[in-house]
């Protein structure tokens, strides 16, 4: 499975290194990611989660040690001061907790996993087609269950009797 999660790496142009990889636990790094999205946004998430990855299947950085941890967080644009304080508080943990039971919930046993519209999953390594695939029919259902659009009724029409119309 490495093997093949390389190839199609490399085919999009991402390097894993699975040999340099380390065994570790990663719910550190998911308090950096809520951390992130909360006080930076998404953006900013999104860098810190590319430097994660990088880190972890590429550069075989330890993602379960809070000093390694806090220079890929700096890296990536967050406060050393506030990701120090943060890792070594339990600040997060709650919310990280509640979004890992969400996972299990449904059924996620792979990382990555990609979770559509809360309906379709793509876990693992996959080609981009296969993501194309699903997306393609995630599209395709959520045009088949998309609400009609509102009407609105003409200015003086809408709310007679005090109950507005729509």
């Amino acid at each position: 499975m490495d093997a093949q999660v390389a190839e199609l790496g490399r085919a999009e142009g991402i390097t894993y290194d699975f040999d340099a990889a380390l065994h570790a636990n990663t719910f550190l790094g998911h308090r950096l990611l809520h951390l992130a999205e909360a006080e930076y946004g998404p953006a900013v998430q999104g860098q810190l989660k590319e430097a994660l990855l990088a880190a972890h299947f590429t550069d075989g950085v330890d993602v379960g040690d809070r000093a390694a941890l806090t220079d890929v967080a700096v890296s990536a644009g967050l406060d050393r001061e506030r990701v120090t304080a943060y890792l070594a508080g339990d600040e997060g943990a709650a919310e990280v907790r509640a979004q890992l039971a969400v996972g299990r919930e449904l059924g996620i046993t792979a990382v990555p996993t990609f979770v559509f519209e809360g309906k379709w999953a793509v876990q693992g390594g996959q080609e981009a087609e296969t993501f194309r695939k699903v997306l393609d029919q995630v599209a395709a259902e959520i045009g088949e269950r998309r609400p009609a659009p509102v009407q609105i009724a003409p200015a003086g029409e809408a709310c007679a009797d005090g109950a507005c119309a729509i």
